[in-house]
């Protein structure tokens, strides 16, 4: 243990008691933080700390009108200098927002969409998925999966993108409850 946070909330404009994901860019930490109760999500932002002091720095907001609900995944996507959050909730898209000015990009429909997406990480045009799709007490793992979140040779974002299973967490033993 290097540093700890006690108080991660702490100077946020609106009040959270969640952090969804993190991911790390340019010394700093990305978090999909919110408020979360009874299954939902309000004060949906991503909030960026100094990666040295694990002070917060500022937030981008979320968009209501994007559909999305809650945040349990956020990957940053320095290629194309895009912040992408998931929905546990209802799963179905990934939201993207732009690095440089926290503006709403748009989102992209996954098909077919993971079931309970717990974590999300960007690598060479595609969006990682951790789900926790399985069932430790039936021995059923979790499960990985990719979505090819660009079109090759097209610019902006698409639609939809197709999502594929990457990898079944079978070689974990018991096995029902992988996030991030």
């Amino acid at each position: 243990l290097l540093m700890t946070a006690p108080d991660p909330f702490k100077g946020l404009d609106l009040p959270a008691n969640h952090i969804g994901d993190i991911d790390v860019y340019d010394g700093e930490i990305y978090a999909g933080i919110e408020t979360f109760m009874d299954g939902v999500g309000k004060n949906i932002q991503v909030a960026v700390y100094d990666a040295r002091t694990l002070t917060w720095k500022r937030s981008i907001p979320w968009n209501p009108a994007s559909g999305q609900v809650e945040v349990c995944g956020l990957a940053v996507d320095a290629e194309h200098g895009r912040v992408w959050m998931a929905d546990w909730v209802q799963g179905t898209h990934l939201y993207c927002y732009d690095l440089k000015s926290g503006n709403y990009v748009g989102k992209v429909a996954m098909e077919p969409a993971p079931g309970l997406q717990q974590g999300i990480l960007y690598h060479d045009g595609c969006i990682i998925i951790s789900s926790d799709d399985g069932d430790a007490e039936k021995d059923l793992p979790d499960n990985l999966y990719i979505c090819d979140i660009y079109e090759a040779g097209k610019e902006g974002l698409p639609e939809s993108a197709p999502v594929r299973l990457y990898r079944s967490m079978s070689d974990f033993r018991r096995t029902g409850e992988i996030e991030g």
